[in-house]
């Protein structure tokens, strides 16, 4: 006898012609949200994790700076570098003279400077000279030689040509650190090889903040390196120039 039963091979494969026929709209804008979903959410991440290996590379090249300057004071009768020459030679500031101790074109540009910048209102790009470098040094309290004594917005006298042994805790005394050229003197904003403890507020001479998002990467005079958050509270004496925090910038930690 004869079936009108439907087959069931014949039943399966209209089925999946039946289904073959590709995504649906709606299924295509599912997909579509859902990728942009995963972007939203990679994106954030994936910048912290850039930010964070600048911070990194950065801390290591001021590693390597301090161990420099380790280098010189121990070539130079213990005394610290100074920042400049009293002659203006533009081949003789701190980073030059460290130059026979490891220092290099290419670990003086931190990884976070690409392209141009724009710092407190000042415009500018990175270049391995005295105004553009963007790491500054400890000037004031290490290097002051090229100026006469100096005295503070504290009142805290400054001599030229600080030694080693006026250091009281070097694990905490700053040599180098990210900087900005400053907003103040001549077309060329002055420059940005030094961090200068009386004009950290008023001229923006001390740690930069804004390029590591909220912190800045600064070594110290045993030679090691620390990523600071919030160096304006961290670190910063206040506006008034008062001598918080000065232990991270006086070799001595006066306090008047």
């Amino acid at each position: 006898m004869g079936s009108t039963a439907a087959h069931p091979s014949r039943f399966c494969s209209r089925a999946a012609t039946q289904r073959s026929g590709g995504f649906t709209l709606v299924e295509m804008l599912l997909v579509v949200a859902m990728i942009a979903l995963l972007i939203s959410i990679l994106l954030p991440t994936m910048g912290k994790a850039k930010q964070a290996t600048h911070r990194t590379v950065c801390a290591t090249n001021l590693h390597h700076m301090a161990l420099g300057n380790i280098g010189y004071i121990h070539d130079n009768r213990n005394t610290f570098p100074p920042h400049r020459q009293l002659n203006m030679d533009l081949q003789r500031n701190w980073f030059n003279l460290l130059e026979q101790y490891g220092n290099t074109r290419a670990n003086s540009q931190c990884p976070a400077i690409s392209g141009q910048q724009d710092d407190y209102g000042v415009k500018w790009s990175w270049a391995y000279n005295y105004h553009y470098i963007g790491y500054g040094y400890n000037g004031f309290f290490l290097g002051l030689f090229s100026h006469n004594d100096y005295s503070s917005f504290a009142h805290i006298v400054q001599r030229q040509w600080t030694r080693v042994s006026s250091v009281k805790d070097p694990g905490k005394l700053i040599v180098v650190g990210d900087s900005s050229p400053k907003t103040a003197g001549g077309v060329d904003h002055g420059v940005s090889l030094t961090l200068w403890w009386p004009y950290i507020h008023a001229y923006k001479e001390g740690v930069n903040s804004k390029r590591h998002g909220n912190a800045g990467v600064v070594s110290f005079a045993d030679g090691h390196a620390e990523i600071v958050i919030d160096p304006d509270k961290a670190i910063h004496p206040p506006f008034d120039g008062s001598p918080i925090n000065i232990e991270y910038w006086d070799p001595r930690q006066r306090k008047p």
